[in-house]
């Protein structure tokens, strides 16, 4: 929950808020913005919500007539039962990683449309998300939240171009390398990581291999450089 909602002040200027033929509606639309429910503009929310929080909607057809002007203005996307402010990102930056965990986990939650790949795609160039890169816990491993959305996009492969480092590939072990490790592998007689996975679960399969070779090892699946090399990828886009 947040204690403010930012709402920029070019909002009077915008042609789309200026087209909202009734007060109530704009009213609402600010309503939306300054919501403690949201930290990426979408929200688990419909009219029913209108109706209990403000004293200006009366009735709960008038709620549904507000949410529905709001769509058609393209102000909001409705995809009940969320609602997607369009351009929120635009005026709400994602400044810190634990930001940028709650803000992945609420597009996730998302059913499936093109809009949800879009948002998974911009909050990728936010400072919080490009933190969240590069954070590892105490065992070394990045956060569950980046595999999701690698999990998602690939399953998505339609939906936008294909994510880049670090969420293409959470743990940072790149094509290359996995060639490199298994010519190693191979001149030690080791098991070799399949090629013709994708790149997650040959990050997976890298970690547990190396898990059984070095157990007192297997913490730091990471090289130094190697999250250095993620961290630089997602901010130098």
């Amino acid at each position: 929950m947040r204690n403010f909602g930012l709402i920029s002040t070019t909002v009077w200027q915008s042609e789309r808020f200026a087209s909202l033929a009734s007060l109530d509606a704009r009213l609402a639309y600010i309503w939306l913005h300054t919501s403690a429910k949201t930290c990426a503009g979408v929200l688990r929310i419909g009219p029913a919500h209108l109706l209990e929080e403000v004293d200006f909607v009366t009735t709960l057809e008038r709620a549904s007539a507000i949410f529905t002007e709001l769509a058609d203005a393209g102000l909001i996307s409705w995809i009940r039962p969320y609602v997607m402010i369009q351009k929120y990102l635009s005026f709400n930056s994602v400044k810190s990683y634990k930001h940028a965990i709650g803000a992945f986990k609420e597009v996730l939650a998302m059913p499936d449309c093109e809009a949800k790949a879009s948002l998974l795609h911009e909050l990728q160039k936010h400072k919080g998300a490009i933190d969240l890169a590069a954070w590892r816990n105490k065992s070394g491993e990045p956060h569950d939240v980046l595999f999701d959305i690698y999990s998602y996009l690939s399953d998505h492969p339609d939906t936008l171009d294909t994510p880049s480092k670090p969420y293409g590939n959470p743990s940072g072990i790149s094509t290359n390398e996995i060639k490199k490790e298994n010519a190693e592998r191979k001149t030690l007689g080791d098991p070799e990581i399949p090629e013709d996975i994708p790149a997650l679960s040959q990050a997976r399969a890298s970690e547990a291999l190396r898990s059984e070779a070095d157990p007192k090892g297997s913490a730091q699946v990471l090289p130094l450089e190697a999250t250095k090399r993620s961290a630089l990828a997602m901010g130098g886009r």
